[in-house]
């Protein structure tokens, strides 16, 4: 169907950018005036990549719209209920908010593995088709396409894995970072974080050969 159909007006001869972009949320019998929501970045991802089938054949996906958040402010819901709700937040829309600042937290080359304490097994990063940290949070697109959050610990455990950082030095940071678990050993719940991440498919199990 042609735009025009739809009462669309032409393009101007100007050169286009983002405005802004924003998550619509229409919920029926929704009560009380539209709201408007500021996302964190790995939120916003978290919900974008399962409606856009597309989005993992684009090279670094994720970089790509952390990329558009620069130029154009953080990713906003809007949550409404009828459309002439929106309208007039239009401007609002519009106003640039600041957004988080991210960086790429992707495999190397030196990636040799964090080796469990006890030697039988090291813990590797999985291939992976992009990955974002942001605000505390990293984003992690699977080659399954299947987007994983990381929070607290888990951002921590990845980036080691992906720097090659050792075992002992992943405990030390993060006893530096979060202090000492009350009631648990430190690198047992170290070693907890990456099973949990491992059985996630973000890390990769690798059995140590014996000598």
């Amino acid at each position: 169907m042609a735009p025009s159909a739809l009462g669309l007006v032409g393009l101007p001869e100007a050169e286009l950018r983002l405005g802004a972009l924003v998550l619509l949320s229409r919920v029926e019998d929704f009560a009380g005036p539209a709201e408007i929501t500021m996302l964190d970045l790995c939120d916003a991802l978290a919900a974008i990549v399962p409606e856009a089938s597309y989005l993992a054949d684009l090279d670094r996906p994720l970089q790509t719209i952390a990329a558009h958040v620069d130029n154009c402010g953080a990713i906003q819901q809007l949550t409404y209920g009828e459309a002439q709700q929106v309208l007039p937040l239009v401007p609002e829309l519009l106003a640039r908010s600041e957004p988080q600042a991210w960086e790429p937290v992707l495999p190397s080359s030196a990636a040799a593995g964090l080796r469990h304490p006890t030697g039988s097994v090291s813990f590797l990063p999985a291939p992976v088709i992009d990955a974002v940290e942001a605000g505390g949070q990293t984003a992690v697109l699977d080659r399954n396409r299947i987007l994983h959050v990381l929070d607290g610990v888990g951002p921590v455990a990845w980036r080691a894995a992906c720097q090659g950082l050792g075992f002992d030095a992943l405990v030390q940071r993060v006893e530096r970072l979060f202090g000492p678990p009350p009631g648990e050993d430190l690198a047992e719940a170290v070693v907890g974080v990456l099973d949990v991440l491992a059985d996630a498919g973000v890390l990769l199990r690798v059995p140590v050969p014996t000598p």
